[in-house]
């Protein structure tokens, strides 16, 4: 078996481009079940292998609802797309509705009104500088979540933004960073990066600086304090002519490799009482 090399989607949009070992190039269709092979959807996979299905209407329908056009359901499922777009009819009225009701929907208030989601989107895509037309669309998830999507074209390349929209409360919540910035919405915290991973910058398509380093290690701060102590090893601070010499406790500090205990033996720690003073022992003579 000889392995192919992915070189690019061809410029119809409908192949792939792959290329063996010897330079000799080889066109693939994107059907469903190269998706469906793409997505690790073995289930789904393995009914598209089993040859053509007959589907009911309302299961058209509901493929359909979900997203799906009579095309993408006719390469799927081996039926003559003209069946199929018999059905398709009430089903994409149906989502053109729910498309334009979530454009209705408020997403900020202020003084002079609401502003709706599709006044939202137009002003930040206007400020973007897009010019090429936009298209929304909505599909029903099994779950019966509807999603609401903007696609457009940025930067050179197609975009979407993606809302969950709850038709009890007429509700948009933002699913992705493009429908966050659309509808001016904070963004979640983002978790720790690496140092040098740089972080995609939505609006301004360009990277972040890298997120400020993490404050300084304890353990490498008592090292720093520990080099300081012994630079100042030997040395005597003046203290007075009437006081007399104390050993010099840096020196003791240093002299074992870890630090005295929180109470000196001789001070008798479990005799102490509340506002007790506990005395240091005497020093060597």
């Amino acid at each position: 078996m000889q392995d192919v090399t992915l070189v690019e989607v061809a410029s119809d949009g409908e192949h792939l481009v792959l290329v063996d070992g010897t330079g000799e190039r080889y066109r693939l269709r994107i059907d469903e079940q190269l998706r469906a092979a793409a997505r690790r959807d073995t289930a789904w996979l393995n009914r598209l292998q089993e040859g053509p299905q007959q589907l009911r209407p309302r299961d058209i329908q509901a493929r359909i609802r979900g997203g799906m056009s009579a095309r993408e359901l006719a390469t799927a499922t081996g039926m003559p797309v003209e069946h199929i777009e018999r059905y398709e009819g009430p089903v994409l009225a149906e989502r053109q509705h729910v498309a334009e009701q979530a454009q209705k929907v408020a997403v900020a208030r202020s003084t002079t009104g609401d502003t709706t989601l599709a006044e939202a989107a137009a002003e930040r895509l206007a400020a973007r500088g897009v010019e090429s037309p936009v298209t929304w669309d909505s599909w029903r998830e099994e779950a019966g979540t509807w999603i609401v999507q903007l696609a457009f074209e940025a930067a050179g390349r197609p975009r979407a933004a993606q809302w969950s929209y709850h038709l009890a409360d007429a509700t948009l919540d933002p699913l992705d960073d493009e429908a966050r910035w659309l509808t001016g919405q904070p963004e979640p915290e983002p978790a720790a990066a690496p140092a040098n991973e740089r972080v995609f910058n939505v609006e301004t398509d360009a990277p972040q600086a890298p997120a400020e380093p993490p404050p300084p290690d304890p353990q490498a701060r008592t090292l720093d304090l520990l080099d300081a102590l012994r630079g100042r090893r030997g040395q005597r601070q003046p203290i007075g002519d009437d006081t007399p010499e104390q050993p010099d406790l840096v020196d003791s500090l240093l002299e074992d490799s870890e630090p005295p205990a929180a109470h000196p033996p001789a001070s008798a720690p479990h005799e102490a009482i509340d506002a007790a003073v506990l005395s240091l022992p005497e020093p060597p003579a």
